[in-house]
């Protein structure tokens, strides 16, 4: 009885070589012979049939990995998986495999086991989007104002010139909140990347981004510390 796995999974990842190694193992001996294709910076795609050429090359800034498949085919053919790490907002890990039940059962606890162990401490931090967090906080702040400010004042007619200053400095509002959300999307991307390769040279990469990180959040939690404590005392 032959039976199949095609499905994503769209949270945040480090991968590391271990990780890769023990996913290259399952393949080789769930399925047959892997091979791991990577596309790097340099868009050149590097293919790679035994486990020592990969876990050699050096993964540099200028080369650095953006995308990482492992895949294997049984030699008649029954069997056959997939697995791809992008870094690609809508489709950043997809597992696709083909066998038998027990093959694919067992193959795809294997893969699951692996990839929970990739998930970062930051992974729901990902998600912010702060188009919807600044939208909310305009909501917020439009209801409290219709609530509490009472009833409009009496309108009154405005100039042709009026009218215009009003809409360049509407315009030029919006355009700003703009640049801030996106501003604010690619710093978040930054500093909680959806995807990181931690392998050779981007392992150093990743542990020097770690400390990055932490120190941005003990630096957030210092200023509201304070910010606080100020306000308590005043």
């Amino acid at each position: 009885m032959s039976a199949n796995v095609r499905t994503e999974r769209n949270h945040a990842f480090v991968l590391k070589q271990e990780q890769v190694k023990r996913l290259w193992e399952s393949f080789q001996s769930r399925i047959g012979s892997p091979t791991i294709i990577i596309k790097c910076s340099d868009e050149v795609r590097r293919e790679y049939d035994n486990w020592k050429s990969f876990s050699n090359y050096e993964n540099p800034p200028n080369k650095s990995i953006k995308r990482l498949i492992i895949k294997a085919r049984s030699g008649d053919y029954s069997k056959r998986a997939e697995v791809e790490f992008s870094d690609s907002t809508y489709r950043v890990i997809d597992i696709d495999i083909d066998a038998s039940e027990t093959v694919v059962t067992n193959l795809y606890d294997d893969i699951s086991d692996i990839l929970d162990g990739t998930k970062p401490w930051y992974s729901r931090l990902t998600k912010i989007d702060f188009f919807y967090v600044i939208g909310f906080v305009f909501w917020a702040g439009y209801i409290f104002l219709t609530f509490y400010t009472g009833e409009p004042a009496e309108k009154t007619a405005v100039t042709v010139k009026q009218a215009f200053t009003a809409t360049i400095v509407v315009g030029l509002f919006f355009a700003g909140l703009a640049t801030l959300i996106w501003g604010l999307n690619k710093l978040r991307h930054r500093i909680f990347p959806l995807a990181y390769f931690a392998i050779g040279q981007g392992l150093q990469r990743y542990e020097l981004d770690e400390k990055i990180r932490w120190g941005v959040i003990i630096a957030f939690l210092i200023s509201i510390s304070s910010s606080t404590v100020f306000a308590l005392f005043q």
